[in-house]
């Protein structure tokens, strides 16, 4: 179980000014008010007190803040932190004279400015017996904390959809997840791809479990099968039907329809739904009737990228196709089934892929979070299969490399 604390930092100027001219005077400083409180029910470990190390650039000696709890379970306190870049939290909650939980954030303060810091303890030890915290400050990134992300699992060179997958290679996958993930969504419910449920109910993860339909009856007929066996065994927040198949020839509305009413006749409780790009299910206006009446949910893939967008216009262009689609859909829920940014590779127009960029296309859970939409950042890892996409992103657009280290980018604002 995971357990989150949400801290929050005020911050207000209290001398004008936190440049430095060059002589010797006292830093200015702003008050940093920080509130931690456990959300879900805590392990019976004692928490006696909770202890702040503030540390950074001209910072002698370092800030020692205690904060107290209130009747309600509550630890809080104010303390003043000297304004200037690379102010270092440390986090440390102690039972007794031993720390249970610690963790750390480099944060920037700021005059006249409030930020949030969002907490998650990770109760899973390392191996002195210390549980992480791991502290998220949500500014311009606020409501990405644990998201939801597409799962393509060829990670590994040479790999492609098709590969019989190890299980071992889909549980170190989800190692990662796992911390980063509260929701995932996959691609295929055959040679391996199916054991991401498994390892999803392990974690206490939502997943969305994917078929892949193309234009081969039998692998599709396959692929149902594997989907129908999956759910017997895993609880699924969902199986979508296909991915972009109308968008790439490969099936019709009336088709795919059809492998959506044979999926429901087989999978009792679990919604059934079809993926497609935006501007399918939107159609000019004319919508997909017959498909749209046989889902559960309308599941649509949302790309900048491809239309040229610049990233600082996504989340504008995202929230316009978004109500677009909604508008012929008003008594359905509408999921947002892949929206991304790659790292690195060749502009579209005005969208330009790159670290920065990627990171900076966070911002797009702001949205999300504060209009209640489901949404799947496309994707968690790179795959070296994708080569060959245009523009040469293919291989770029995961979170994570395929190695599964998170990308320094990204490091910096998730978590």
């Amino acid at each position: 179980m995971r357990f989150k604390i949400v801290a929050t930092l005020f911050l207000a100027l209290t001398i004008a000014g936190c440049g430095s001219t060059g002589k010797t005077v006292m830093r200015e400083t702003a008050p940093v008010k920080m509130v931690l409180q456990f959300s879900e029910t805590r392990t019976s470990r004692a928490i006696t007190a909770v202890n702040v190390t503030v540390t950074g650039v001209e910072i002698d000696p370092p800030v020692i803040a205690n904060l107290t709890q209130d009747g309600s379970g509550v630890w809080t306190g104010t303390f003043n932190v000297p304004c200037g870049i690379s102010r270092t939290f440390l986090v440390q909650v102690m039972d007794g004279d031993r720390v249970v939980y610690s963790g750390s954030k480099t944060q920037d303060i700021v005059a006249g400015q409030s930020n949030t810091m969002a907490v998650t303890v990770y109760p899973d030890l390392s191996t002195n017996g210390i549980a992480t915290i791991h502290v998220g400050v949500a500014n311009a990134y606020t409501g990405i904390g644990r998201i939801g992300v597409t799962f393509g699992p060829y990670t590994v060179s040479g790999q492609s959809p098709g590969t019989d997958l190890p299980e071992t290679q889909i549980a170190q996958q989800f190692e990662v997840i796992g911390r980063y993930c509260r929701i995932v969504r996959t691609y295929s419910a055959t040679h391996g791809c199916q054991l991401a449920a498994k390892y999803a109910e392990q974690k206490g993860i939502l997943c969305w479990l994917g078929v892949d339909i193309g234009t081969d009856l039998t692998a599709n007929i396959a692929e149902i099968s594997g989907a129908v066996q999956t759910a017997t065994s895993y609880p699924l927040a969902g199986i979508i039907v296909g991915n972009e198949a109308i968008m790439r020839g490969e099936q019709d509305a009336t088709a795919m329809t059809g492998y959506v009413n044979q999926v429901k006749s087989q999978v009792a409780g679990v919604p059934v739904s079809v993926a497609e790009t935006w501007d399918i299910w939107y159609n000019d206006g004319a919508g997909q009737p017959e498909l749209a009446a046989a889902v559960d949910q309308i599941v649509v893939n949302i790309h900048p990228y491809w239309r040229g967008v610049p990233v600082e216009s996504a989340v504008t262009y995202i929230a316009d196709c978004y109500t677009k689609v909604q508008s012929l859909y008003p008594d359905k829920v509408i999921i947002v089934g892949e929206i991304g940014w790659p790292s690195e590779g060749n502009p579209n127009g005005s969208a330009v892929p790159s670290a920065v960029n990627q990171r900076n296309f966070l911002t797009v859970f702001v949205w999300a979070d504060q209009n209640g939409v489901t949404g799947f950042l496309f994707e968690m890892f790179d795959e070296p299969w994708k080569v060959g996409e245009p523009g040469g992103v293919g291989t770029h657009w995961g979170l994570f490399d395929s190695n599964l280290a998170i990308k320094p980018e990204i490091a910096r604002v998730w978590f």
